[in-house]
């Protein structure tokens, strides 16, 4: 595999959660920074000397092609979305410009570019409400959310041009991540956040199966899948291969601090789209990254836990 010391590279949502992360790491590794962002947050406010960050929306398919012009990037992370995640349906059409028209505006914005890596990340919501678990690659997909749809076709337009244009396009699918300068409206942080206020939380029975994996794990995953060629025209799970159910996940951060809150189990219903068991196989990324994660539940938790405390400590 090559390096990415002194390469062009291109993430869109930099300043996602995972993206931030991510960017940190490239300016470790001495890449040479460009981030699309459609709104500001601190997320990376400190890191703006060290990169160029430009305020766009990928439904502005003549300034994304402008600024890839000028750009000229080496490698393309797309990690940017509109997570959309009502069962509603009532934002559909944005995540359908964004999500989907938004990564056709980078690929047709990306034509006579020479890069040598287009990293689409995507989720295993594609995979829906099924029992086939642990997910694996090629079975047939069944999301059930805007969010979860926009993204499938995003990732099968990426496979099309794969497949006609041979564009170096890798496809990965992520379970639910977590790490420090998460929205704290999600599960882990806002757990976090109740047991440092001391205020209970109400919650579903929490049945639910997830797999969760920690934040530097992906993005290690996600570099190595720019660098490795065999990974190119691939979709690949990036998952720990580890599950727990909601209500373990939340016992869990409670206990590891101390104890100061009672989560009240079954408060709240189910949603009628639950998918009530999310895991994926991982065997793929395994073989062709030679990659699986290094970080368990508990380190994991620890790490989330310290940054979230100095945080509010602050």
């Amino acid at each position: 595999m090559s390096d990415i010391k002194g390469k062009n590279i291109l993430v869109t949502g930099a300043n996602g959660f995972i993206g931030s992360h991510l960017v940190r790491e490239l300016i470790k590794r001495g890449a040479k920074i460009y981030a699309f962002i459609r709104t500001k947050n601190d997320r990376i406010n400190e890191l703006s000397g060290e990169m160029v960050v430009y305020n766009i929306e990928l439904t502005d398919c003549v300034k994304i092609k402008e600024f890839i012009g000028e750009i000229q990037p080496e490698k393309i992370y797309h990690l940017a979305a509109y997570p959309d995640m009502k069962p509603s349906f009532e934002n559909t059409n944005r995540t359908i410009q964004v999500n989907i028209q938004g990564t056709m505006n980078l690929l047709h914005a990306l034509a006579d570019v020479d890069y040598d890596a287009f990293v689409h990340v995507g989720t295993y919501k594609e995979y829906g409400n099924t029992d086939d678990v642990p997910y694996k690659e090629k079975q047939r997909l069944d999301p059930t959310s805007s969010y979860a749809v926009s993204k499938a076709a995003a990732e099968m337009y990426c496979k099309v041009y794969y497949m006609i244009y041979k564009y170096p396009i890798v496809m990965l699918r992520l379970p639910t991540v977590y790490g420090p300068n998460q929205d704290t409206n999600l599960l882990i942080p806002g757990t976090i956040l109740s047991c440092l206020q001391k205020k209970n939380i109400e919650m579903t029975k929490g049945e639910q199966k997830r797999e969760i994996i920690y934040v530097s794990d992906v993005v290690e995953a996600i570099i190595i899948a720019s660098l490795e060629k065999k990974s190119i025209g691939e979709v690949i799970n990036v998952g720990s291969g580890e599950e727990y159910s909601i209500r373990e996940i939340v016992l869990k951060i409670i206990s590891l601090m101390k104890n100061p809150i009672e989560p009240i189990f079954g408060a709240l219903p189910y949603r009628d789209t639950e998918i009530w068991h999310i895991c994926g196989a991982n065997a793929k990324a395994k073989e062709i990254l030679k990659w699986e994660s290094k970080v368990g539940l508990e380190e994991g938790l620890k790490r989330t836990i310290e940054w979230y405390t100095k945080d509010t400590i602050k």
